[in-house]
């Protein structure tokens, strides 16, 4: 896995099961909303998670390099 440190903040390489374990976490906040009729609870997805994934997951992305 490629990484990086920096002033206690890591970089690494996302996953699909890291990107999993975030949006198992995520929760909506609700203070983004202004008009609070928009404001819908998160709901966690596999099928979500593995979707967002894969849109970022394509080869005109940038990836990380290990450079040290």
């Amino acid at each position: 896995m490629l990484y990086r440190e920096m002033d206690g903040i890591t970089l690494k390489e996302m996953t699909k099961e890291l990107c999993r374990e975030f949006f198992r976490q995520f929760e909506q906040d609700s203070m983004l909303f202004a008009d609070m009729s928009k404001f819908k609870p998160y709901e966690y997805s596999v099928e979500k998670a593995d979707a967002f994934f894969e849109s970022r997951n394509t080869s005109d992305r940038k990836k990380l390099r290990n450079n040290a």
